[in-house]
């Protein structure tokens, strides 16, 4: 399913949709140069038009070499999918081979059948108030809703819209947002399966802040069968600046980066609450390789955010790159030997 059976044609779709994304991300070069700033414009756009439309295409059909050109095109270094060792590595590796056709991975990440799994972990306790869910966007009242909420798809990420003040609240672009949100192929576009087969909803969440009424922490906890590994805390949401920054599980600051994000720095107060905090991470990330439980701390009591199996669509940037090495060797495939066996007879490619 997932190879090519002309590898000859594999190689020439490979080298071109390559070159086609180094003339589009490189801001300088011989083309360039020999253009004028207008014409390379068109062709910079012309280009990712094809590179957008693309990657879906590939992502149905093809996922591994879609996965290999993103890599490539993001990281801007190969991926090694017959040995990962590296912490990205290993996240694409668990998308193609494990995750894509898990139905209990494809509940997880629906962030509206997560509580049913939440609930049969043990955790109900933990879930935000739902305040309403809806098949489509006419369906929504929202004179009905409180003065403070989010609403969100439930089927990809960042589809999230955050209302602290309804009568200022602009509902024509809500709805202008949900209605596209609704109609696009997250799980296509960006190569992430697992979200492809999620029956589609819009859902209404109780707003958590804090006490001063701002944005809360939102504590990021990766895992590994069970384990709690790493933590980050994304902060500063309230200030239109957001801070990222990891911990070890005791509280230790880790002085690395993901992506453009910058740190905070090592400010933050351990939270009150973080020996429950790991526990509901643990709990929940049981039988799972590699799994990121997002939960809040706010007013001495947990709520769960969200699940994520792929964070930065399996591709974080990390600064300096040896992190990936390193969180790579925290975060092992196989739970036992006989476990790999098996994985390795079910996952050949």
């Amino acid at each position: 399913m997932y190879n090519l059976k002309n590898t000859c044609c594999q190689a020439a779709i490979n080298s071109f949709l390559l070159t086609m994304f180094d003339t589009i991300s490189n801001k300088k070069g011989t083309t360039q140069n020999s253009l004028t700033g207008k014409s390379m414009r068109v062709i910079h756009k012309l280009l990712w038009n094809c590179w957008c439309a693309t990657i879906p295409l590939l992502g149905k059909t093809f996922p591994v070499l879609a996965t290999k050109l993103q890599y490539q095109v993001k990281l801007k270094r190969p991926i090694n999918l017959n040995n990962p060792i590296l912490m990205t590595e290993k996240m694409q590796w668990l998308k193609l081979y494990l995750y894509s056709d898990n139905p209990i991975i494809t509940q997880c990440v629906d962030k509206y059948k997560v509580r049913e799994f939440i609930t049969k972990r043990g955790c109900p306790e933990i879930l935000n108030e739902l305040i309403a869910a809806y098949d489509k966007v006419d369906d929504i009242n929202w004179d009905k809703l409180p003065n403070k909420f989010v609403i969100k798809c439930n089927h990809g990420c960042g589809y999230n819209i955050i209302c602290t003040d309804k009568k200022i609240f602009d509902i024509d672009n809500a709805n202008k947002l949900l209605g596209e949100w609704m109609k696009t192929e997250y799980g296509l576009n960006s190569v992430e399966l697992i979200y492809h087969n999620i029956p589609r909803k819009i859902i209404c969440e109780k707003y958590i802040e804090t006490e001063n009424g701002v944005s809360p922490n939102d504590y990021k906890i990766f895992c590994s069968y069970g384990v709690p590994k790493l933590i980050y805390v994304i902060s500063g949401g309230h200030n239109n600046q957001e801070y990222l920054d990891y911990y070890t599980p005791d509280w230790k600051w880790i002085p690395v980066q993901n992506g453009n994000l910058p740190n905070a720095g090592d400010i933050h107060k351990k939270p009150g609450n973080l020996n429950e905090l790991l526990s509901y991470a643990s709990t929940l990330s049981k039988g799972f390789p590699i799994v990121r439980v997002d939960l809040y701390d706010e007013f001495k009591k947990v709520i769960f955010g969200e699940m994520t199996f792929l964070a930065t669509g399996g591709m974080p940037n990390y600064k300096p790159n040896t992190y990936d090495l390193l969180f790579g060797r925290m975060f092992p495939l196989y739970e036992t030997k006989s476990s790999k066996a098996i994985w390795i007879r079910k996952f050949q490619y």
